[in-house]
Parts: C-alpha cells; sequence; structure tokens
C-alpha cells in the first residue's frame, strides 16, 4: 500500500472523559499491584502447606514428564525462552518509545495530536503494549504457578482494556488519518513489510534508553545471570530495574518530547 501524509489536521478537543479514561490514569499503580499479585499471591499461602515453587521449576518439571527431553535440557528450554522473550519485548519497546518519545510514554493523560508513522508503528500499532506483554511473561517464571497466571491474565486483559479506551480518543481526535492507519496496520501481529510510509522522525534513544531502563535492565538481567537459576538473584534485579527506571524517568520527565497517536503502558 502506498503511504499518506503521517501528520493530521488539527481537529477539535475530545471530551475529558475520553482523553483520561480511568484505566490508563492509573495504569501504572495497577501494573504495579498485578506485578505484587503475582509474586506474593497471598491465596497460595492458605492453600499449600509447603513451601511454594515457582513457574520455572513448574514448566521445567511439566516439560521433563513428557520424556522428550529431560529435566536438565527442559529447564534450559524454559530459560532460553524467558530470556528470548525478555529481550523481544525490551528491544521493542525501546525502538518504540525511541519514535513515539518518553514523555508520551509516560504521560498520565491520552495523547493524540499526530500520528507517528516511523519505526515499529510502520509494522503494528500497538508496539509498547506488545512489549508488556512479552515482558510480562518473562518475569512470570520467577512468581508461584498460580501467581504466574493471575499476573498474565491481569496483563492482558488490562492491555485489552486500554486499546479499548484509547479507540474512541484517537479517532475523534485524528479523524479519517487515524481510520486510514488503523486500516492498515494490524494491532498486535507485526506485519512482514511496512504498509506506509515512512514520517520523517528522529529517533531519540537515550530519552528511550532512559524510560524503558526497567524492561532492558531486567532483560539483560536474565541473559546474565537467568544461568545460575538463582530466583533471589533475578528479583533483587528486578526490584533495583525498578528503582533505577523511576529514577530515570524522574530525570527525564521534564523534557518535551513530541507526543504521537499511541499513549502506551509504562
Amino acid at each position: 500500500m502506498t503511504g499518506y501524509d503521517p501528520i493530521a489536521p488539527e481537529l477539535p478537543a475530545a471530551p475529558a472523559q475520553l482523553q483520561t479514561p480511568i484505566l490508563f490514569r492509573f495504569r501504572v499503580v495497577i501494573f504495579t499491584a498485578l506485578y505484587f499479585l503475582g509474586f506474593y499471591a497471598p491465596w497460595s499461602r492458605y492453600v499449600n502447606a509447603g513451601p511454594v515453587s515457582t513457574t520455572w521449576i513448574t514448566l521445567s518439571a511439566g516439560l521433563a514428564r513428557t520424556q522428550w527431553v529431560d529435566y536438565a535440557q527442559a529447564t534450559i528450554t524454559v530459560t532460553l525462552l524467558a530470556v528470548c522473550l525478555g529481550l523481544a519485548g525490551a528491544v521493542l519497546r525501546l525502538w518504540a518509545t525511541a519514535y513515539i518519545g518518553a514523555g508520551v510514554m509516560n504521560d498520565k493523560s491520552l495523547r493524540a495530536d499526530h500520528i507517528v508513522a516511523s519505526g515499529p508503528y510502520r509494522y503494528l500499532r500497538n508496539p509498547l503494549y506488545l512489549g508488556n506483554l512479552l515482558t510480562t511473561m518473562s518475569v512470570s517464571i520467577l512468581m508461584p504457578p498460580s501467581g504466574a497466571i493471575v499476573f498474565i491474565a491481569g496483563v492482558t486483559l488490562l492491555t485489552i482494556a486500554l486499546v479499548a479506551a484509547e479507540g474512541p480518543h484517537l479517532a475523534q481526535q485524528l479523524g479519517t488519518a487515524y481510520a486510514t492507519y488503523r486500516k492498515q496496520i494490524p494491532a498486535f501481529i507485526p506485519a512482514i513489510s511496512p504498509h506506509v510510509a515512512a514520517a520523517d522522525v528522529r529517533p531519540r534513544w537515550v530519552q528511550a534508553l532512559a524510560a524503558e531502563s526497567f524492561h532492558v535492565g531486567f532483560a539483560l538481567c536474565l541473559l546474565i545471570f537467568a544461568w545460575q537459576y538463582n530466583v533471589d538473584t533475578l528479583i533483587r534485579c528486578l526490584l533495583i530495574c525498578f528503582g533505577i527506571s523511576m529514577v530515570a524517568n524522574g530525570i527525564f520527565s521534564v523534557r518535551s518530547i513530541p507526543p504521537a497517536t499511541t499513549a502506551p503502558p509504562a
């Protein structure tokens, strides 16, 4: 398909309730609560009398029981899958944030000033949401199995709700330009080749790295430390990466970043 002018004309502002849905405004709080529920899994303390296992061990044991591979090979397979998912999620989010802008990624309000048809946004509409889902599956191996199920289900449902909440806002603010973009670009399954011409947008890699320090940092920790098979070490890494991301986002949030059509989760 041929491309189109990615910059939409200025349109009247949408009603306030469309600009900042409650779910979107408090998405960071909700994601944090889901992480807490996933790791702590309070219900498991009352159901199981013994020590709580991790999804890492449970998946490895389940794969070994198929007798396709032994337990050691199963553990390596599960670990490799988690590392790949973590790296893929981090790369996708870093790439997307470099083009959409760290300010938009961290904004508590929906932003829809113009379409950025560059970088991953030429292949799918929601690269940050997809990257977040990939990271979610990667992190979940450190959680108790029931916590991982709640965590993955909660993040998936929240992602669907956020995308649904953004749709009316983007359609009203951007009109025909967004309707055309939405028709050409898939929501979550990347197109093999770009369906729109690239917009003239300069990626901001340093600010993107700061904004995505949690996802990038945890993916690197997995790559380096996962082969020690020490859950406590990786949980400490997760907490450190979260702290670094809070500081980094606080520093770069004061900078002015051009807005774009997609308002992703933190």
